[in-house]
Formats: C-alpha cells, sequence, structure tokens
C-alpha cells in the first residue's frame, strides 16, 4: 500500500468587527432566537470557535493543526523556502 503526500492549503479572509458587538444586532441589542416556544440568547458561532482551537490545541498533534494568520503570504514563504532554498 503506497502512502499519499497531500498538501492542503485553507485561506480564511476575516473582517475585523467590534469586539463588543459581535452578539448585538443593529440597534445593539443582544441577539435572541425563539426555540422550543421560549426566546433565549443566541450564540453567536465566534463565541463557540475560540475555546474550540484552544482544546484542539491540548488534544490534537500540532503538526495536524492549521495555522492562523493574517501574515499568509510570509508564512507560505517562509515555508516553501524551508524546503526549497535554491528558490529563495
Amino acid at each position: 500500500m503506497s502512502t499519499i503526500n497531500r498538501t492542503i492549503i485553507e485561506i480564511h479572509a476575516l473582517e475585523t468587527t467590534a469586539a463588543g458587538n459581535l452578539n448585538r444586532d443593529d440597534t445593539g441589542s443582544p441577539k435572541t432566537v425563539e426555540y422550543g416556544g421560549v426566546t433565549r440568547a443566541r450564540v453567536s458561532s465566534q463565541a463557540w470557535k475560540r475555546p474550540t482551537r484552544e482544546l484542539f490545541k491540548e488534544l490534537v498533534d500540532p503538526n495536524d493543526l492549521g495555522v492562523r494568520t493574517k501574515r499568509v503570504v510570509e508564512e507560505l514563504a517562509s515555508r516553501i523556502l524551508e524546503r526549497r532554498g535554491d528558490l529563495g
């Protein structure tokens, strides 16, 4: 059985948002949702993502995790040069 090496690059573009209003609507009111016949506070997906990333750092091999950065060009260039210094 042969081993296939793959490189996966997944890039997400994020827009900076004021941290104080992530879970608020355009009038400044906390976001809510009707669920099970009851009005409930709505938790944004952003509120769940950071704790999940932090838990992944503890449970998953760092070599299997992605890198979050605003400097994707520099990060990619550095990694390419590590493997193929002759390209620099």
